[in-house]
């Protein structure tokens, strides 16, 4: 992914993020020695089932989504890859929310741990110590104050809270640059795999963790265009996108 590129689609401020850099994604090739699964299940004590693939899995998960045809394309966003599964035909593509994490530490130079929670979801600016500003202007108090040197910076959520993470971009700026990176990295893998395995599909369903980002959801559906449309599964009716590969797995043992 070229960075000049995301910085051109947010028409980002000269200097406000990082250019002239290309983020890259690598996959394996196939002469890696699989997993013995005979070893395996003598080292583990249980019996070992060996599947085609974990793409093959997700889409026998996803496809358990109340209502999608047999018609729809799986997609599955991962960390490391892109899955794009129709009926008969799959593609695995590098660059997924590895490259999106990666990308953004760089273009804003701050740590990739910061930037995986800064890349997930809206910050917000703090005004004060205790007063936040979100992307769309809104104003709210927090109910405990923070550090007074955040004043200024963008915050997002993290498990020990709010965490700041830049200085050089208003809420706006990082709002629009964070879409454009999401379309680039995300929609275009997605739109790349349907070109590979289904021109013309009409339907799209995500799955994998990915697909909890409603603006990933909404990032795939911008780079498809209105023709297509862009769902979210949800495994057997009751356990949501995620657990599309391993209910996949379950089931295509058993059917061994």
């Amino acid at each position: 992914m070229d960075l000049t590129e995301v910085a051109a689609q947010a028409n980002s401020r000269r200097g406000s993020v990082v250019v002239d850099n290309l983020v890259l994604a690598t996959m394996g090739g196939d002469a890696d020695t699989p997993a013995d699964a005979d070893a395996l299940a003598e080292a583990l004590g249980v019996p070992v089932t060996r599947v085609d693939s974990e793409a093959a899995a997700a889409r026998v998960g996803a496809l358990t989504t109340p209502g999608v045809t047999p018609d729809v394309v799986v997609v599955d966003v991962g960390g490391g890859t892109v899955d794009v599964v129709a009926d008969g035909a799959r593609v695995v593509l590098p660059g997924a929310g590895q490259l999106l994490t990666t990308a953004t530490a760089t273009a804003l130079e701050i740590s990739r741990s910061a930037a995986e929670y800064a890349k997930r979801a809206e910050a917000v600016t703090a005004v004060t110590a205790q007063l936040v500003e979100d992307e769309h202007g809104r104003r709210r108090f927090l109910d405990r104050p923070i550090d007074g040197r955040c004043t200024g910076w963008l915050l997002t959520t993290a498990p020990s809270g709010l965490l700041p993470f830049t200085s050089r971009l208003s809420g706006a700026e990082w709002r629009s640059w964070r879409h454009a990176a999401k379309r680039l990295v995300i929609g275009t893998n997605v739109m790349r795999g349907i070109a590979q395995v289904a021109p013309g599909a009409a339907g799209v369903l995500l799955v994998g963790g990915g697909a909890s980002d409603d603006e990933l959801v909404r990032a795939v559906s911008e780079q498809l265009g209105h023709d297509v449309t862009v769902g979210r599964g949800n495994v057997c009716g009751q356990l949501s996108h995620r657990f599309a590969v391993a209910y996949g797995l379950v089931s295509l043992a058993v059917d061994r």
